[in-house]
C-alpha cells in the first residue's frame, strides 16, 4: 500500500509531462551542472580537503551532497502540513490507516533522493577516477535522517489539520535551514565559539556522513550514527503518538 501511494504521488506530479519519470533524473543533473558552473567557475569556491583530490568538481559535489540532504528535509517540511487536508475523502468517507500517508510521502521523497545519490556517486567516480567501496554506504548514512524526517512529517501533518498557518510558515523555515546548514560552507569555516551551536543542527551530521562516504572526506563515526538513529526512532515514536492522538478530530476539522 505504501508503494502504491508513493507511486501514485510521483505519477500525479508528473502527469501530463512528455518526459515523465525522466524528469526525476534530468532535474538533479541540471542542478549539478548549475552548481559546477556557479560555485566553481564564477564564485571560485573551494571545499577544504576535496579540491586537491577530485579537482574543481569535487567542491561542487560537496555542495551537491549537502543539497541532497537539505532537499529531503525541505520537501517533507513543505508537503507535510497539507498532507491530510489535501485528501479529505480518505478521512471523512472511508476507513483508512491515515498514519501510513506520511510514510508514503517519505517513500516518494526517498525515490528522488535515491536518484540524486546515483548522480552524486557517478559524478564522484568520474571526478576521482576510481570507485571507492565506501560509496555504497551513502544510503545507510541517510537512514537516521530518514527516520527523523518521518517523525517530522507525522508531526506537521497532524498539526497542519488544525493550524492552517503552519503551511505558510514551513516554506521560509526550509529556506532558512538551507543557509544555516553546512551546505555551501564547511563546519570548519565557523569560529570556534559558535561552531558548537551549528553542530546541533540535525542536518550537519548527515551532510558530513554522506560527504565522507561518497567524497572520502574523513571517516564516519558509527557510534554517533547509532546515537542519532536511536534519538530519531524515539522522536518518530513520539510523533506517531501525537498523530494518533489528534487523528480522531481530523474529520470534524475537515
Amino acid at each position: 500500500m505504501i508503494w502504491q501511494l508513493a507511486r501514485r504521488d510521483l505519477f500525479a506530479r508528473l502527469r501530463g509531462s512528455r518526459l515523465g519519470l525522466a524528469w526525476l533524473l534530468i532535474t538533479p543533473l541540471a542542478f549539478l551542472g548549475a552548481y559546477v558552473f556557479v560555485f566553481i567557475y564564477v564564485l571560485k569556491a573551494r571545499w577544504p580537503g576535496v579540491a586537491a583530490e577530485s579537482g574543481t568538481a569535487g567542491s561542487a559535489l560537496a555542495i551537491y551532497a549537502g543539497l541532497i540532504v537539505h532537499g529531503l528535509v525541505a520537501e517533507a517540511m513543505i508537503r507535510a502540513p497539507g498532507l491530510i487536508r489535501e485528501q479529505p475523502h480518505l478521512v471523512t468517507k472511508v476507513v483508512f490507516p491515515l498514519h501510513w500517508l506520511p510514510v508514503s510521502a517519505l517513500a516518494s521523497a526517498l525515490i528522488q533522493t535515491a536518484l540524486n545519490l546515483v548522480v552524486l556517486t557517478a559524478a564522484a567516480v568520474l571526478s576521482r577516477g576510481a570507485f571507492d567501496p565506501r560509496m555504497l554506504l551513502a544510503p545507510l548514512t541517510l537512514l537516521p535522517l530518514a527516520v527523523g524526517v518521518l517523525a517530522l512529517i507525522w508531526f506537521l501533518a497532524a498539526l497542519g489539520v488544525f493550524v492552517r498557518d503552519s503551511a505558510q510558515a514551513v516554506g521560509p523555515l526550509a529556506t532558512l535551514l538551507l543557509f544555516f546548514s553546512p551546505v555551501f560552507w564547511p563546519p570548519e569555516a565557523l569560529p570556534e565559539n559558535i561552531r558548537a551551536v551549528f553542530s546541533a543542527n540535525p542536518l550537519t551530521l548527515p551532510m558530513q556522513w554522506i560527504r565522507s562516504a561518497v567524497l572520502g572526506l574523513g571517516d564516519i563515526d558509527w557510534l554517533t550514527w547509532s546515537a542519532y538513529l536511536a534519538i530519531a526512532v524515539l522522536c518518530a515514536l513520539a510523533a506517531l503518538g501525537f498523530f494518533r492522538r489528534l487523528s480522531p478530530g481530523f474529520a470534524n476539522e475537515l
